[in-house]
């Protein structure tokens, strides 16, 4: 997603053709259920684990290791962006850019982590008090007021006044905790959840293809999106699949460098297209060279995660 919406994001930088805009378009829209499954993943195993979590636990735990990646990463980000805009660098520019996220833009995940590990011990004794019904009612009025009613005001051109203050962050970690009492339950049906996936990613296509993406699909607060991401999050789930104990291990390696992948994987994206000006959309062969460049950016990413967290001051927090 990041390797085409970099391109995509920054019309003033680069040119692209129509084609090449439906292409990367269609790259952005399709992968927009990655954050959702982040923030899914951590509902899952946060609120749905037996132990109880209280608020040292969640902030010893979890915060300060998510504010200490902050500090390790969007520090130095700053301080190069700083000196790279206006060839100075004082304390006072880098606070701001700490405490507004103007280092690296990804990173504002981590912001709203801080933020949802801070209210999950209040969330995880309230949804594990609650019946599914509940939960099912909760996530229902939370989809209509936080992501339907935004979309009909979107397209209708009417305001619609009605709000719940909740984000799109705790709807989805508040489903992830209700997709693992589904899947517990066994009432995960697959061929649904493939067919509705499979239909909303049709829909997503045309809409692109027509012009009309920003309708419904458009960010992760969309009423399409959120339907693809939960129905995608539940087909994983309920995937009956097997690995031996080897490449068990193995996976687990992969899957404990993916933090640092997060962490680092825009800094190659950003050095190879704006300053070494290798920019897959101007290559004849531009859809085989972007995804040439992905797999370019995931390999050093994941290189580089690797020799991070060999280095015993980070691995604590990295890995």
């Amino acid at each position: 997603m990041h390797t085409n919406t970099t391109l995509l994001f920054n019309p003033q930088l680069f040119t692209i053709s129509l084609s090449q805009g439906l292409f990367l378009r269609m790259g952005h829209e399709l992968f927009l259920w990655t954050v959702p499954f982040f923030f899914m993943i951590t509902g899952f195993l946060l609120l749905g684990a037996s132990k109880p979590l209280n608020y040292s636990t969640a902030i010893k735990k979890y915060v300060f290791r998510i504010f200490f990646a902050l500090l390790l990463f969007s520090v130095p980000f700053a301080v190069l962006k700083l000196y790279g805009e206006t060839h100075t660098v004082s304390c006072v520019g880098v606070i701001r850019a700490f405490v507004g996220n103007d280092s690296l833009s990804h990173l504002w995940y981590l912001y709203a982590l801080i933020g949802l590990y801070l209210i999950a011990p209040i969330l995880k004794i309230a949804v594990q008090r609650m019946e599914n019904n509940s939960i099912l009612a909760f996530l229902a009025l939370s989809f209509v007021f936080c992501f339907l009613f935004p979309m009909i005001s979107n397209i209708s051109g009417y305001n619609i006044a009605f709000r719940m203050p909740l984000s799109y962050s705790v709807f989805y970690f508040i489903a992830g905790f209700y997709c693992r009492r589904l899947f517990e339950c066994g009432r995960v049906n697959n061929k649904i959840c493939g067919v509705v996936v499979a239909v909303s990613a049709a829909v997503i296509v045309l809409l692109v293809y027509f012009g009309a993406y920003r309708c419904v699909s458009d960010d992760y607060a969309c009423p399409l999106i959120a339907v693809m991401s939960v129905s995608l999050f539940l087909f994983f789930l309920n995937l009956n699949m097997t690995v031996n104990e080897k490449w068990g291990r193995r996976l687990w390696v992969v899957d404990r460098l993916c933090f640092t992948v997060y962490l680092i994987h825009p800094v190659f994206i950003q050095l190879a297209y704006r300053k070494l000006n290798c920019v897959p959309i101007g290559s004849c062969h531009w859809i085989g060279a972007t995804i040439i460049a992905f797999v370019v950016f995931s390999v050093l990413s994941y290189f580089f995660a690797v020799v991070l967290t060999k280095i015993p001051l980070l691995k604590r927090v990295l890995a």
